[in-house]
């Protein structure tokens, strides 16, 4: 979050941190900005086709926990989201990447794909994961990814080989 905001400030400091009092540090510290998305795992309650919003998946109920949750997380980057019987990234949220990288970015800015849990991408089915490896192979100018995972043994092969891998 701290990188995004960086990269995307409109007035970045001396040592290019970012200044987090410019529109776009504000946006982005409190996880509403345009060029920012966020893919998590999902409980699958409701059954939805291929062409759904992800967020179809979700009940009322869920949909305000995970309002509650961004909110927790946007004032505490070290916030751990985690819904209830949120096993799988549905491919629907893939999609929803794969739309929005379409989207025309001005040349100076970026946008970032933040991956939470996502070794959750390919267990225990690798659909999404499949789905992600297409958008790697042929990323889109101005896009960053960062998957987060506790666990990158559960990240197919082909995946981790189009990354760069930081421990933290």
């Amino acid at each position: 979050i701290e990188f995004f905001a960086a990269i995307n400030c409109q007035c970045p400091l001396e040592d290019l941190s970012a200044c987090k009092q410019c529109n776009s540090c504000i946006k982005m510290l409190s996880l509403q900005h345009e060029f920012l998305s966020i893919t998590l795992p999902f409980p699958r309650t409701k059954t939805i086709n291929k062409n759904d919003s992800a967020l179809k998946a979700l009940s009322d109920k869920q949909i305000e926990e995970l309002t509650n949750q961004l909110k927790l997380k946007g004032n505490n980057p070290y916030f751990r989201i985690k819904l209830d019987k949120a096993n799988t990234i549905l491919i629907n949220s893939i999609k929803e990447i794969k739309n929005n990288i379409q989207l025309s970015v001005p040349n100076d800015k970026y946008k970032l794909h933040l991956i939470l849990d996502a070794e959750k991408l390919c267990h225990p089915k690798p659909e999404s994961g499949n789905a992600l490896l297409k958008i790697l192979e042929e990323p889109a100018e101005n896009n960053f990814f960062i998957l987060i995972t506790s666990d990158i043994s559960k990240i197919i092969d082909t995946i981790r080989s189009r990354c760069s891998v930081m421990y933290f």
